[in-house]
């Protein structure tokens, strides 16, 4: 079949029948395998036909015409649904779902608080998504904040977020599982300056700016606390180290005792500068010899400085100094001196 689903309907356990322009939901009887099922994008104006669906886990009626939550009794085990983009007044008839943790309600018709206070029938609930309704007073985080695991939470585009005063703070401090609030995660920086901004408030004579240094001075002391992380982190890195080297110069004198090297005066067999071990080769004996034969020779005696005295009219060239060579391969002598006449070049 389409979508890879079987033929035989309760085999299926998930169930495609979204964006089909169906405007009532009916002859799913057979479908009682279904675990996923998806309504959204449709014109249904109310929910029914679930009857012998009692295994759905998650249910999309999004994009619909809804305006009532209702005959849901047999989805006892649903654990998310979705009723985005629909025409609800109210949160009702869901207490008997006692695995539901995500509840989707934006973009839908909620007004105040009483609209709303249902959730507190469901505690399971951990995600619940309120935005862009028509929701109004600061009541409504009366309701919310009794949710007892409530973990994330949207409530951007309601009138309530204007009236809150301190929204974000407030939200924070007052619903304590708090993860996640509208655009960004509720970290746990965030959850302890935020405490201790609503400790100061709440405390007796606290005002909004006492609030506000509390916060300060916490921020101040999780920054203290990051640098003496940190510190911790370096020291212990450079007592790693340390210890490497040590290591490295046990596992090194072991190899040099295997070797049978460990006589070797300390320090003669480690580069002082890398740490390498220096390998020892043996020198030829050939070159040995030489070498020594040359240090044990009696230095020349110094010869004296030659001195040639120059005509007025003359250069004269003096002999190169005396060079060890071969006596079977001499030059021919050069000539004892140049002699030029200066008269001569007139």
């Amino acid at each position: 079949m389409k979508n890879g689903q079987y033929s035989t309907p309760a085999l299926n356990d998930k169930l495609y029948l979204h964006y089909k322009g169906y405007h009532r939901i009916e002859n799913l009887e057979d479908y009682t395998g279904v675990r996923a099922l998806w309504l959204e994008g449709n014109g249904f104006t109310k929910i029914e036909g679930l009857e012998t669906l009692t295994q759905v886990r998650s249910l999309y009626l999004q994009e619909n015409v809804i305006d009532k939550i209702e005959n849901l009794e047999a989805q006892i085990e649903c654990d998310s649904i979705n009723f985005s983009q629909n025409f609800i007044t109210k949160i009702e008839n869901l207490s008997h779902m006692k695995q539901l943790t995500s509840l989707n309600l934006s973009k839908n018709k909620l007004g105040d608080a009483g609209s709303i206070a249902h959730v507190l029938e469901i505690p399971s609930l951990q995600t619940i998504d309120l935005q862009s309704n028509k929701l109004e007073g600061a009541d409504v985080l009366d309701i919310l904040e009794q949710v007892p695991d409530l973990r994330v939470l949207y409530l951007m585009g309601n009138p309530c977020v204007k009236e809150i005063k301190n929204y974000r703070k407030a939200v924070v401090s007052r619903c304590k599982n708090l993860r996640y609030l509208d655009e960004r995660p509720v970290f746990d920086e965030e959850r302890r300056r935020v405490n201790a901004w609503a400790a100061a408030l709440n405390a007796e004579g606290g005002n909004i700016d006492l609030a506000n240094q509390a916060e300060r001075d916490e921020l101040e002391k999780i920054r203290q606390e990051k640098k003496d992380a940190d510190d911790r982190n370096y020291y212990a890195f450079l007592e790693l180290i340390k210890e490497g080297k040590e290591i490295r110069k046990q596992n090194e004198e072991a190899e040099r005792i295997a070797r049978g090297d460990a006589g070797v005066e300390e320090g003669k067999d480690v580069n002082p500068f890398s740490g390498e071990t220096i390998i020892r080769m043996p020198e030829n004996p050939i070159l040995t010899k030489m070498r020594e034969d040359r240090w044990n020779s009696p230095p020349a005696p110094p010869q004296e400085p030659q001195v040639v005295e120059l005509a007025d009219d003359e250069m004269v060239m003096p002999l190169p100094a005396p060079m060890e060579v071969d006596s079977g391969a001499l030059p021919p002598p050069p000539p004892a001196a140049l002699s030029v006449d200066l008269c001569e070049l007139d």
